[in-house]
């Protein structure tokens, strides 16, 4: 089995250097075009106007679609998202009301110093960037350094011990160093929640400067799904497992396949549907007929406009998150499973669990790759329909006081308050 996940992790390293080789032969005579034929939107209607903040992302999603509408609204924003626009499964493209460019970082090899050349042209005064760690937040702040601007760093990190995991030790030093000066240097920074706030304190980052954008997602109970594909499963009474979340090494889908043989041969009916899609896919699915197992249903990747279908049909919500090479940020699908009523049992290397999940109250957490500590708890839930019940509640309750687009966009409304406050 570790024969198998050392060659999985090498093909990976392959692969990224197969890209950056296949960018060498970029034409320097194309260094700061931008293709606007793959623009989410051309900037045609509003080239005389002074964007007032630059707004950084590694791509277009879908469950960003509420805050950026905000803060669309609520200020003249330029959106970069710098790889590909549309990075999860949904119908949903963006809006062409707002303000974007795409620099395509995945195909270009140079796009750091276009990005460079779009925040020295531009007359923004306040810049936001994400992942701290990134070269994209690296040059943003070297611009706003020599630009004058104001720096605004977003992060949903909550344990640095936890990234990089698998890389040499020289690299986790410099990265997390590189962390470590961005947080500290930014005018101010947007954490996800409580957790990763008094995370932050704990690095040195004045509380003054920090401000929580609580991490949301889409209230799946308000949204009506009409994935008929699923109503073959609703007629199945069986107690229901649901896994919906990309299928990667660091996802630890391996370690609830093993938790579930278990609790195969000890708990009549109980089935595990596995919604998502990923490279560590074929693995998981040999991995399954390796060890027998019979009822575990791969559905493939679920357009998110179809997903309360299958959230409906579960009793319990899995995200078996381990440490290989970095923890999980968040995992939003915990906030959905929770719009849904459901209970959740997740890992510590959730960074969603700390904030959202209450061990005995709405699920339980559980220690990362551990799989008999995942099959106790998996057992506790499903062999007592009343604590199911309750801890569905429970979770509803707390994804109400948790969630909302206007707590998260508050949070940088406040930040962005700051840092202008502090320009005077």
């Amino acid at each position: 089995m570790n024969a198998l996940l050392g060659l999985y992790a090498s093909h990976r390293l392959r692969r990224w250097s197969r890209l950056a080789s296949s960018n060498i032969s970029y034409k320097l005579r194309n260094l700061f075009e931008i293709q606007d034929d793959n623009f989410l939107l051309i900037r045609k209607e509003k080239k005389t106007t002074v964007n007032k903040i630059v707004f950084i992302q590694p791509g277009y999603a879908h469950y960003r679609r509420p805050l950026f509408d905000r803060l669309s609204e609520r200020y003249d924003i330029l959106f970069v998202f710098l790889g590909r626009q549309y990075t999860y499964p949904s119908f949903d493209k963006g809006s062409k009301s707002w303000d974007t460019m795409c620099l395509h970082s995945e195909e270009d090899l140079f796009w750091p110093l276009k990005l460079l050349r779009i925040l020295f042209c531009t007359e923004a005064n306040v810049i936001i960037s994400s992942v701290p760690t990134s070269v994209g937040s690296l040059v943003s702040y070297l611009a706003c350094r020599l630009k004058g601007k104001k720096f605004i760093i977003w992060t949903l990190s909550w344990n640095l011990s936890y990234e990089y995991l698998h890389r040499p030790e020289i690299y986790r030093r410099l990265r997390h160093t590189q962390y470590r000066f961005i947080v500290k240097k930014a005018n101010a920074v947007v954490v996800s929640g409580n957790h990763s706030y008094n995370n932050h304190i704990e690095f040195g980052v004045p509380i003054a400067r920090l401000f929580v954008a609580n991490q949301t997602s889409f209230d799946l109970s308000v949204r009506k799904s009409t994935d008929i594909s699923v109503l073959p499963l609703a007629t199945q009474k069986k107690h229901t497992i649901l896994y919906f979340s990309r299928i990667m090494l660091r996802k630890g889908l391996d370690i609830l396949i093993k938790a579930f043989k278990n609790l195969e041969s000890e708990i009549e009916g109980v089935r595990l549907l596995i919604a998502g899609d990923g490279d560590f896919r074929p693995f998981c699915e040999n991995l399954v007929q390796e060890l027998h197992v019979r009822d575990i249903t791969f559905l493939g990747g679920i357009p998110f406009e179809k997903a309360a279908s299958y959230y409906a049909i579960s009793d319990v919500f899995v995200l078996p998150s381990c440490l290989r090479g970095q923890s999980e940020a968040w995992g939003l699908v915990i906030n959905e499973a929770m719009s849904m009523g459901k209970p959740i049992i997740t890992t510590d290397a959730v960074g969603a669990a700390y904030d959202l999940v209450e061990n005995g109250v709405n699920g339980y957490v559980v220690k990362s790759g551990d799989v008999d500590d995942l099959y106790g708890a998996l057992k506790r839930v499903l062999c007592d329909d009343e604590l199911m019940k309750t801890m569905g509640r429970n979770s509803r309750k707390k994804f109400e006081q948790f969630n909302g687009y206007e707590k998260m966009f508050e949070g940088f409304e406040n930040a962005i308050a700051y840092v202008e406050r502090d320009s005077d």
